[in-house]
C-alpha cells in the first residue's frame, strides 16, 4: 500500500523541512518580490501531482475535490506553524499560492491521461474512417 503513495509522502517532508527551517539559517537570496510565492506553487503544485499519481486512475478524477481540500489544509497548517519558527510569519498569500499550486497539478495531469487513452484506442484498434 505504501509503496505508491512514498513519493509524496516523502515530497509532503520535505516541504514540511524546507518551510520549518528557521529564518536565521536561510541563505540569503537576492530575488524580486513575490518570488516565494513561485517557490510556494512549484512545491504544492508537484504534491498535487505525486498525490494524483498515486492514486488509482479510476479513483483520482472523483477524489479530487477531496485531493485539493486536504492539500489546502495541509498548506494552512504548514502556514499556521510558520508564526511560531523564529524569522518566519503566516501569509494568506503563500497559502494561497499553496492551492493554487495544487489545483494546478489537476489540470497538467488530465491532458496526459487524455492522451494517452487516445493512444490506447488507436493502437487496440479504432476503425478507419472513409476517406472521400
Amino acid at each position: 500500500m505504501l509503496g505508491r503513495w512514498w513519493p509524496p509522502a516523502a515530497w509532503s517532508a520535505c516541504i514540511l523541512v524546507a518551510t520549518w527551517i528557521p529564518g536565521a539559517r536561510l541563505p540569503h537570496i537576492v530575488a524580486p518580490a513575490g518570488a516565494d510565492k513561485v517557490v510556494h506553487f512549484a512545491f504544492f503544485a508537484v504534491l498535487g501531482f505525486l498525490v494524483l499519481v498515486a492514486m488509482r486512475p479510476r479513483d483520482a478524477w472523483r477524489a479530487v475535490p477531496w485531493v485539493l481540500l486536504v492539500i489546502a489544509l495541509f498548506g494552512a497548517l504548514d502556514e499556521f506553524v510558520q508564526q511560531f519558527i523564529p524569522g518566519r510569519d503566516m501569509e494568506l498569500f503563500d497559502w494561497i499560492a499553496d492551492v493554487s499550486g495544487a489545483a494546478r497539478s489537476r489540470r497538467s495531469k488530465r491532458p496526459n491521461a487524455r492522451r494517452s487513452l487516445n493512444v490506447k484506442r488507436s493502437i487496440v484498434g479504432s476503425t478507419p474512417s472513409p476517406s472521400s
